[in-house]
């Protein structure tokens, strides 16, 4: 075991978590260590159907979503909280270019499919699942998309676990400032009428994004797929903050 931890070690797959090695295929296959992915095990629990975070004492929306109004989507689902080693994941993911991780971020979102209740969408159909567009000139900056990257490998890991998957980019986002430096009314104003409809939409979908912070984007998008002719929607992100 040595041997094989210390070619690893040559080979430079690590943990970005831990820092150990990484040596059977399945760790170099996700990008963690087993011990590192064992922690990724979402909240089973109840959830607010609106920023889709793990209730308490709460009925179907938490406190301050029942103070909103209602959604464009039925429901959303929030995996793991932006904080610890999901937080540090992410990062890893998003800024420092470890695009392996996008196995096991996909992985989760599959995973997700059998922890909760995804009802009102069929899963003796094919599942289509919606990506949330970057903004223009992110990918020129950054220099490729996160939450495509992630899509690449939906449909290949839904067939493994015996399901019709397809990813329909079917969104555009126009210009926008930056959401991360706007308050909850300022993203929401932010995001208003900012998507367009650039392809087909199907009736029923999973939205996906990485973190939901105010749900601003995820609102916007799901009331433009609404418009279009989405009768079920369901908003998945790996994070919520």
């Amino acid at each position: 075991m040595m041997g094989l931890r210390y070619l690893s070690w040559l080979w430079g797959a690590s943990c970005p978590l831990c820092g150990i090695p990484l040596v059977f295929k399945k760790e170099l296959l996700s990008g963690l260590c087993s011990a590192c992915a064992s922690l990724f095990l979402p909240y089973r629990g109840e959830r607010c159907r609106s920023c889709g975070r793990p209730l308490i004492s709460e009925q179907e929306r938490c406190m301050e979503c029942r103070d909103r109004g209602p959604r464009s989507y039925d429901k959303m689902y929030a995996l793991y909280p932006y904080e610890g080693p999901y937080r540090k994941l992410l990062a890893t993911y998003k800024f420092e270019g470890h695009r392996s991780l996008a196995y096991f971020l996909a992985q989760q979102m599959i995973n997700s499919l059998f922890c909760f209740d995804y009802t009102p969408l069929s899963f003796s159909s094919r599942l289509y699942w919606v990506p949330v567009p970057p903004r223009p000139g992110k990918i020129r900056h950054t220099g490729w998309d996160q939450i495509a990257e992630i899509g690449r490998y939906l449909p290949r890991i839904g067939r493994k676990e015996g399901l019709s998957l397809s990813v329909v980019s079917c969104l555009r986002r126009r210009s926008g400032r930056i959401q991360k430096r706007l308050n909850r009314q300022e993203r929401e104003q932010n995001m208003r009428g900012n998507f367009e409809v650039c392809g087909n939409i199907p009736e029923q979908l999973i939205l996906f994004d990485d973190v939901v912070t105010t749900g601003a984007t995820l609102e916007a998008c799901a009331a433009t797929l609404r418009r279009a002719g989405a009768r079920h929607i369901i908003a998945l992100t790996l994070l919520y903050d």
